[in-house]
């Protein structure tokens, strides 16, 4: 996963010109995957100018985020500094926002951002480093750093290790993010070590985060149905632990959130899960405000539709509450990101 941004006014000059520019470079055997990546990256890009809008920095930092994995992963070298600029603007926002952030959040985006655009521009992080801390400094009761070798399985291997050990590395984002997209069996081994300590660990709130980042990881075709099954016994476990014990407020909603996010893979993959599913979703919405139910029709309007996506974004930009208008942009990114809407 990799980072991207916008310099000042957004290039709109990336569009057509600049890509084409590159794309005509390509071998014709890459010409037409590297075109659809442009052009994804270009309408990608244009799409700040609707979050800016969102009136709420934790959304707006979430959806950054996903677009910059975007960009990274797919090596789209001419907004990489884009991409650290994306990055020092939801750094911004975590800063100056702080009630829309618990402390594990911040961290923890502070943590992926810097991580993140370290992998592909030094000098940028560096000064991401100074203007809003070093990562290193940060997270002392986790594992610390976890060496990355040349070797994948090696890297993995250490992981698993500190994870088994209850040990969560500070830098695990920054070891996910530099698998490349062949290391699936990889990729799969860590996020199966991590199902086990997400399971392991209880009462923990910093899992709250984990959740938000790895996710959605969790939920791709890709990952082995026992991994899968793991993630999901783990928020069905949480979600329930949020109705019988004193919660948190930001982690109860987080894995309500999360519940919601996964319904659809649970449907899929997992459908006699989903009766328990449901009814914990139902009884976690007793629990929170009367907005819930606002936020339960637009799911069902989004469910009811034939175009998911746009129906999400809707609903997204109709929702008066933040924590629902957070939600629904989150949801409708993951649909997206599902359906490779990326236009």
């Amino acid at each position: 996963m990799r980072v991207i941004s916008l310099n000042q006014v957004l290039s709109v000059a990336f569009t057509a010109t600049a890509f084409a520019q590159g794309v005509f470079a390509q071998t014709d055997s890459n010409f037409e995957t590297t075109f659809q990546v442009r052009q994804r990256a270009a309408s990608l890009v244009l799409r700040e100018q609707e979050i800016r809008r969102i009136d709420d920095a934790s959304a707006r930092c979430f959806l950054r985020a996903k677009i910059a994995e975007f960009m990274f992963e797919n090596r789209v070298e001419e907004l990489r500094e884009t991409a650290s600029s994306m990055a020092d603007r939801c750094l911004s926002e975590v800063k100056s926002s702080p009630d829309e952030f618990s402390a594990n959040r911040r961290k923890l985006w502070n943590d992926y951002f810097i991580r993140l655009v370290d992998n592909h521009d030094k000098e940028a992080a560096l000064r991401l480093r100074r203007l809003y801390g070093d990562p290193a400094d940060n997270d002392k009761d986790r594992g610390g750093s976890v060496p990355i070798s040349s070797n994948v399985d090696t890297t993995v291997s250490r992981v698993l290790v500190e994870l088994r050990q209850g040990r969560l590395p500070n830098n695990l984002h920054e070891i996910f993010s530099s698998f490349p997209p062949s290391e699936d069996v990889q990729a799969n081994r860590l996020l199966a070590g991590l199902a086990d300590y997400l399971l392991a660990t209880r009462g923990v709130e910093s899992t709250e985060g984990i959740v938000e980042i790895f996710g959605r990881f969790f939920l791709e075709d890709s990952v082995p149905e026992q991994t899968r099954l793991k993630y999901f016994d783990f928020i069905l476990r949480e979600g329930m632990n949020g109705l019988t014990a004193p919660r948190q407020q930001t982690s109860f909603r987080s894995f309500y959130d999360a519940l919601r996010i996964a319904l659809p893979s649970m449907e899929r993959y997992q459908p006699e899960l989903v009766p328990r599913a449901l009814g914990l979703i139902k009884a976690m919405e007793s629990k929170l405000s009367t907005k819930e139910r606002n936020l339960r029709e637009a799911f069902k309007a989004i469910d009811e539709s034939e175009d998911k996506t746009e129906q999400a974004i809707t609903e997204a930009k109709n929702a008066s509450d933040k924590d629902n208008a957070r939600m629904l942009w989150r949801y409708a990114f993951q649909i997206a990101l599902a359906e490779r809407k990326f236009d």
